[in-house]
């Protein structure tokens, strides 16, 4: 069977997951800057994208995607491992990458810490300003990622943040907060 592998961009009436039967993509995630954030692999780049806009912190940073599709899991599994020891993302799995790699390389940076602490203390002052009222609901983590300009895991772990130890904050089954009465 041949190597062949075919990149894509964006097109308005194939979206991202054009494909022939049986084909894998890798796809690269870069910021604003054009740093390689993260590499993964996926039959369907779309759907995996909105799982990382959820889990990953750094979902945020994410302004340009590429796509190189490739001709089974197996080829693409073998790009995405040449790709991350080469390129070195600034996100992604280290299970894969070998002796080369310090773990401290390879954790979310503190700067993502850090902006969970700050968005945390931003909602922690809109309650205290009366922004929301004892006993009524946060809005969702995705109305918060997207009214703050961050990823929606970001809004969750922030809120989270202000539901422990007494925070303003109360967990609620299905993942939702309150402003403690």
């Amino acid at each position: 069977m041949s190597q062949q592998k075919r990149s894509v961009r964006h097109n308005a009436q194939s979206g991202w997951n054009a494909r022939l039967e049986g084909e894998t993509a890798v796809y690269r995630l870069y910021d604003v800057s054009g740093q390689l954030l993260y590499v993964g692999i996926s039959m369907n780049p779309e759907r995996r994208w909105g799982e990382h806009s959820r889990e990953k912190l750094w979902w945020h940073l994410v302004a340009d995607k590429r796509v190189t599709w490739h001709e089974s899991r197996e080829q693409a599994l073998i790009a995405e491992e040449e790709a991350e020891r080469l390129e070195r993302p600034r996100f992604g799995d280290t299970h894969r990458l070998g002796a080369g790699w310090r773990s401290s390389e390879r954790r979310e940076d503190d700067s993502l810490q850090q902006g969970i602490i700050d968005l945390a203390e931003t909602l922690k002052q809109a309650i205290a300003a009366g922004r929301y009222r004892a006993g009524s609901r946060m809005p969702t983590a995705r109305k918060l990622a997207e009214v703050h300009g961050v990823s929606i895991a970001m809004a969750s772990f922030a809120m989270d943040r202000l539901a422990g130890l007494k925070g303003p904050l109360i967990r609620l089954l299905g993942g939702r907060f309150q402003v403690r009465p």
